[in-house]
């Protein structure tokens, strides 16, 4: 028996050791002449290896080294699979995505050492960077780079392939062709890589429902991916905020894919629901605020943007859409109920400098599973809000609800960086 138990338990450790990092092999070493499109491919020598959030990949010449930590694990078992490390130029071909994206540069074109997790180290010498379509192979030879990512996706670099724009897109979406499916909209905060998205639209029984999508990253060139939320929170006209009391449970997956600055398509899976919805920047006035990272702000005040309450208040926000002289801006927050409600302003007039008011709507409309029928659309006034901007980055919110009228301090909402400016 108690060999039986020893035994059972040197079985028991040998599978724990089986899952784990270490066990990767560096295979093929890419890089153009300038070092921004560069990839490295591992292979997987043993199944159970994806445990790699925390362990580092190093990348050193003479005296330099560049250190990166990888932020997550693989999503599934490894065996059979190869998991490619790209640059950012390497991501913006969309010949391959990464597995993980490091900054341009991050190898040396003319000879270095790799280190993987200390576990796998590679001495290699120059790379082919005269010619586009060769790599440098871990047995020594070159050959026609063959990047394969994890998802078993491969490709090839050639001479005419050149990086797409990438594109800033804090905006105001709906369905496209405009007013087709007038009632419900995606509202984007873009910032560094990652989008912040605010659904409005609407449950099975046509009441309004809002979900977020509060870290949509960037997995490709104007591509982003992430959860869904759907959230409850103390009602909008309480007293004294808890967020304590705010619930964030995921209910499906995003995807946000552009085709140019004004177009894109947003795939969602929400409760076994899976659908795909064309959509397009949303124009109302002129002109049109243009956003871009780390851009100068208008001295006049632009304030189109994300806006909280700060971290005492987390769990409700406000997107403000800004063109001309009106904003655009939709609330979401939580009914007596604690249920997730939006309230929208959807022309809040300039009325003296920084300094907006207008008529605060509550849509009902149609279920976002079914095909959008706009008879289904009501739009009820509810009440009356104001903005008072003091500056750029800070201001007040008055209204009126219902006959309930409260105040709030409100500031926009940093998540990453660059912070996008609009003008």
């Amino acid at each position: 028996m108690i060999a039986r138990l020893l035994l059972a338990t040197l079985l028991l450790l040998a599978t724990s050791a089986q899952a784990t990092f270490h066990l990767w092999r560096m295979e093929e070493l890419y890089s153009n002449a300038d070092g921004t499109v560069q990839f490295l491919e591992l292979r997987a020598l043993s199944g159970g290896q994806e445990f790699v959030n925390g362990h580092t990949l190093t990348s050193t010449s003479g005296g330099t080294t560049r250190i990166f930590t990888f932020p997550s694990d693989l999503p599934a078992d490894t065996s059979g699979h190869t998991m490619i490390i790209g640059t950012e130029g390497f991501a913006a071909l969309n010949v391959v995505a990464p597995d993980f994206t490091v900054p341009n540069g991050f190898f040396f074109p003319g000879g270095g050492s790799i280190d993987f997790a200390s576990s796998d180290q590679w001495n290699h010498g120059a790379l082919p960077t005269s010619k586009a379509t060769l790599s440098l192979t871990r047995d020594g030879p070159t050959a026609t780079n063959s990047p394969r990512n994890f998802r078993n996706q491969s490709g090839t670099i050639t001479a005419a392939v050149s990086p797409a724009p990438a594109f800033n897109f804090q905006a105001l979406w709906w369905h496209d062709p405009p007013l087709s499916e007038s009632g419900w909209g995606l509202n984007i905060t873009h910032q560094g890589d990652i989008l912040f998205v605010t659904w409005f639209t609407y449950d099975t029984d046509g009441s309004q429902m809002w979900l977020v999508m509060s870290n949509a990253s960037k997995t490709a060139t104007n591509r982003y991916e992430g959860p869904i939320f759907r959230t409850t929170g103390p009602a909008f006209d309480v007293a004294t905020w808890n967020p304590n009391a705010v619930l964030s449970p995921q209910v499906g997956t995003g995807v946000l894919a552009f085709s140019n600055a004004d177009r894109g398509t947003f795939a969602y899976t929400i409760g076994g629901v899976n659908q795909s919805k064309n959509i397009v920047r949303q124009e109302y006035s002129a002109p049109v605020s243009t956003c871009a990272p780390n851009g100068t702000p208008n001295p006049a005040g632009n304030f189109q943007d994300l806006w909280w309450g700060g971290l005492a208040e987390s769990g409700w926000g406000i997107n403000i859409t800004h063109q001309g002289d009106i904003l655009f801006a939709t609330w979401f927050t939580y009914d007596a109920n604690g249920r997730g409600m939006w309230i929208v302003m959807s022309a809040g007039r300039r009325t003296a400098s920084g300094v907006y008011t207008g008529d605060l709507f509550r849509t009902t409309g149609t279920a976002f599973s079914l095909p959008w029928n706009p008879n289904n659309l009501t739009v009820p006034r509810v009440g009356t809000g104001t903005f008072t901007f003091s500056d750029n980055d800070n201001g007040r919110f008055d209204y009126t609800v219902n006959g309930t009228s409260r105040s709030k301090v409100i500031m926009r909402q940093v998540y990453s960086s660059p912070a996008t400016v609009c003008r």
